[in-house]
């Protein structure tokens, strides 16, 4: 670990912005993983919180991504539109069908029906 640097780790955000660790996923959830600015960010966030906690312990001597100035990352603003929205609903009946969590189905169908923000929603306390 003593060889790992400041600069590999920002090489390393930067090839990850620049999509060069992406690949095709075989199967299941989710799409293709194309890296870009904020799975750059993340990802080296990430890294610096594995790399402090190990320093923490005594494993290492310093944390080598202390420092790492992170990609600046812009606020999203997509919403779904109409279509997207009617096809969500069978979709998340097939899901059901299917075994997933009811609880995460349910957080969804709350973000949509309130247009809550999803940390609003996470945040919500029983009472």
């Amino acid at each position: 670990m003593s060889r790992l640097t400041l600069q590999d780790i920002e090489g390393m955000q930067a090839d990850i912005a620049a999509g060069k660790s992406s690949r095709r996923r075989k199967k299941g959830r989710g799409g293709q993983s194309t890296g870009g600015p904020g799975v750059a960010s993340r990802a080296i966030s990430t890294l610096r919180a594995l790399l402090g906690h190990a320093a923490c312990l005594g494993i290492i001597g310093k944390n080598p991504a202390q420092g790492v100035r992170q990609l600046a990352v812009g606020s999203r603003k997509r919403r779904l539109n109409e279509d997207e929205l009617r096809r969500l609903g069978p979709v998340m009946r097939q899901l059901a069908f299917e075994g997933e969590h009811p609880t995460g189905l349910a957080a969804i169908r709350l973000v949509l029906l309130t247009g809550f923000r999803r940390m609003e929603a996470l945040g919500l306390e029983r009472s």
